[in-house]
């Protein structure tokens, strides 16, 4: 049985294979509306775990940095630094990508989460919606939007 539903993401229409009838879904207590709302679609599937492990790296980083003596800090911040870089690269490559914005990685992501590691969550979840709007190449790149108007 084939049961139409739109992506919770993304809005685009699909189609779900179910190997059973509605009528056995039924007997057994399962709610075919509440469970085809809750569908995405596999290119949405794909981006939120990219983006979840991703972001999981991300957090990890933060944590040793929030977590360590000043000493310590001073030690191992280049080695952080550097892979705060890679990740947010593939974080920001990742998030224009599915939301069709131009990739624009600026540095000054870096510098916050390491200057304030305990508020990675916050500083991740600004990038995210700044990039979605479209606020972000804007922000990042003020000389490229005033050279087009």
């Amino acid at each position: 049985m084939n049961i139409a539903y739109r992506c919770k993401m993304c809005g685009r229409p699909g189609q779900a294979e179910v190997g059973c009838s509605a009528e056995e879904l039924e007997k057994l207590g399962f709610n075919l509306v509440s469970w085809s709302s809750m569908l995405t679609c596999n290119r949405c599937y794909d981006f939120r775990e990219d983006n979840k492990n991703i972001s999981d790296r991300i957090f990890k980083l933060c944590r040793v940095l929030e977590f360590c003596t000043p000493a310590k800090r001073e030690k191992i911040s280049t080695g952080v630094r550097d892979q705060l870089i890679a990740q947010t690269k593939r974080l920001v490559r990742l998030l224009a990508g599915h939301f069709n914005q131009q990739n624009v990685w600026d540095a000054a992501i870096v510098d916050g989460l390491m200057e304030k590691p305990e508020q990675a969550a916050a500083q991740l979840r600004q990038v995210y919606h700044a990039i979605r709007r479209g606020l972000w190449t804007v922000a990042a790149q003020p000389e490229l939007v005033k050279a087009i108007v």
